[in-house]
């Protein structure tokens, strides 16, 4: 680095020939030879704003995914928590009749346990037969059939029917 004949600052690099006794140099003006290393210098800074940004809105949105997860959690516990202690008896269960959930009141109507059929299937049910089973697979049978049955309302893929029994167990 020094000052060339016109007074301007260089930045220069030279190569030696020494067997023939010569040499070259290259000079380049000092904004010239330095600008790649400031431009990298400015997109590594950039970047690293960037990325100390998008740190920052990611832990918010963490942040906000924990919060409403806690929040569903306490909403579905309090769900639960209603369903089990309705005096009308509720049985739950997904649109390939998967059992989902039992309340109190269902399994005192039908004589079934919720601990003992949450997760089968009805069709897994209809092959252990037992006295117990069979006024729950009534339900499903009249639900099947549509024999008293009453929906109650139909909602995208939520479909609430709702089955009379005669006389609970």
């Amino acid at each position: 680095r020094y000052r060339d004949f016109a007074g301007r600052e260089v930045f220069a690099s030279g190569l030696g020939f020494e067997t023939l006794g010569w040499g070259v140099i290259t000079e380049e003006p000092l904004e010239d030879a330095f600008l790649a290393s400031y431009r990298t210098s400015v997109v590594g800074i950039t970047l690293s704003l960037a990325s100390v940004m998008l740190l920052l809105i990611l832990a918010v949105i963490i942040r906000s995914l924990i919060r409403t997860t806690n929040f569903l959690k306490a909403e579905q516990m309090h769900t639960v928590s209603v369903i089990s202690n309705l005096t009308d008896g509720i049985i739950e269960y997904s649109a390939d009749f998967g059992i989902l959930l039992i309340n109190s009141e269902a399994e005192r109507l039908l004589g079934v346990k919720n601990s003992e059929l949450k997760g089968k299937f009805i069709g897994d049910i209809k092959k252990i037969a037992s006295e117990d089973n069979k006024r729950l697979l009534s339900v499903f049978t009249d639900i099947f059939k549509g024999e008293k049955l009453k929906f109650l309302f139909d909602k995208k893929d939520i479909l609430v029917s709702e089955a009379e029994i005669d006389s609970p167990i």
